[in-house]
């Protein structure tokens, strides 16, 4: 192929369609980003049996999910190491045989923005001595850079969700300054971010409360099942089970709130033990959705997928039963419309609340039949270390309890 020399992101080209075009010529890739989030690339330079030795900032957006899923494999797959925040570097550097055959150096990061959506500018390089200099300069950061290890990850994994959180405040404040000064200023934008999805950042704060009273209980009951899926069956139990006689003193007395929650979660231990053990099952659940909507797989999911996916919601379930609306979402979409809009709300590095404000206005994105409720529910379903699942009766339950997150 011609060696372009400017690489960015344009309508006629993108960095990732640059990047997986110059590795068919390679055998290893290293690879020097601060943020590596983009799941969808790595999966398919693995596939290609190219070796990667990834180093990155254990930063935010950079995702423990894409961490946790390349620590098992083995180092003639996959190395990864580490540095603080000071580490800013995007450079991808392509060997054969050992010896650098090109790199791209510039600001994308391994995000689906840097890869495709941001306003971007890399230059690619061919020249042996430029090339040898910076795979040089990458050993030598790779060997002051630590090795990780799944302590890491779950420390990390730790504070990753709040600092989301944080972060999402933050854009909320900037984004009022863009929308008053910036974006009059500019003929395109993107869509503003609808309320739908500021307050979901509520309700993962709300979740989070509940998370950190109960938290431990859940995870000595269900080892395996992530806390957020118990938490979600915690709010089910709520809804249909709960004894509402103190309810009241509940949604007043905040300290209260926090001396009862541990007891109620105890009673609904045992009422998932006398029913169907439910809880236990969600694990298994969360794994058949994430089979079917990682990023590779997902650009094969057919319609017969994309109705079990709807009616396997608890959104989607009831109107599947009363309406069939899983052949309507599946008929009514095609699936190439399906395919693209699920992959930019699962898998895109913009803010959650942005993913889901786009697919519930911008047209790029909108799916018919397919709701706020939808859209977080599966958000949870996916990422279940990570996001807690959002639908009706996960609101309701919320504001039984007190919390007021809209």
């Amino acid at each position: 192929m011609e060696k372009s020399f400017l690489i960015c992101n344009r309508d006629d080209s993108c960095v990732q369609d640059f990047l997986l075009s110059i590795s068919k010529s390679c055998d290893e890739i290293y690879l020097a980003i601060a943020y590596f989030s983009n799941r969808n690339i790595v999966d398919i330079w693995l596939q290609k049996k190219i070796k990667l030795s990834c180093l990155f900032a254990l930063q935010p957006p950079t995702d423990p999910a894409l961490l946790r899923h390349l620590l098992p494999l083995p180092p003639s797959q996959v190395e990864l190491k580490f540095y603080d925040s000071r580490f800013h570097s995007k450079s991808y550097i392509f060997l054969k045989r050992g010896k650098p055959i090109g790199a791209l150096v510039g600001s994308s990061n391994l995000t689906n923005g840097g890869l495709s959506g941001n306003i971007e500018s890399n230059v690619f390089i061919t020249e042996p001595d430029k090339t040898a200099e910076l795979l040089e300069q990458f050993k030598q950061i790779w060997e002051t850079a630590a090795s990780l290890s799944p302590e890491d990850v779950r420390n990390y994994e730790l504070t990753y969700s709040q600092i989301m959180i944080d972060i999402g405040k933050a854009n909320t404040k900037h984004s009022k300054f863009e929308r008053r000064f910036v974006i009059p200023r500019l003929p395109r934008h993107k869509p503003r971010i609808r309320k739908e999805g500021m307050d979901y950042y509520g309700f993962w704060k709300c979740v989070d409360d509940v998370r950190s009273i109960v938290g431990k209980e859940a995870q000595r009951e269900w080892p395996r099942v992530p806390v957020y899926l118990a938490i979600d069956h915690f709010w089910h139990w709520i809804v249909k089970v709960w004894d509402r006689a103190n309810i009241r003193r509940i949604k007043s007395d905040r300290q209260y709130r926090r001396k009862v929650l541990p007891l109620m979660f105890r009673e609904f231990i045992e009422w998932d033990k006398s029913e169907s053990e439910w809880t236990g099952k969600l694990y298994s659940h969360s794994k058949w959705f994430r089979s079917l909507l990682s990023p590779i797989v997902i650009q094969r999911l057919t319609r017969r997928d994309a109705r079990d996916i709807y009616s396997s919601l608890y959104s989607g379930g009831m109107r599947t039963q009363r309406f069939h609306a899983h052949d309507s979402f599946a008929k009514d979409n095609s699936i190439e419309r399906i395919r693209y809009s699920l992959a930019y709300l699962l898998h895109s590095s913009d803010d959650v609340a942005r993913r889901i404000s786009a697919l519930l206005v911008d047209e790029k994105y909108k799916l018919e039949q397919f709701g706020a409720s939808n859209i977080q529910e599966l958000l949870g379903w996916v990422f279940p270390n990570v996001l807690p699942i959002r639908n009706n009766k996960a609101n309701k339950a919320v504001e039984m309890l007190g919390y007021r997150f809209r």
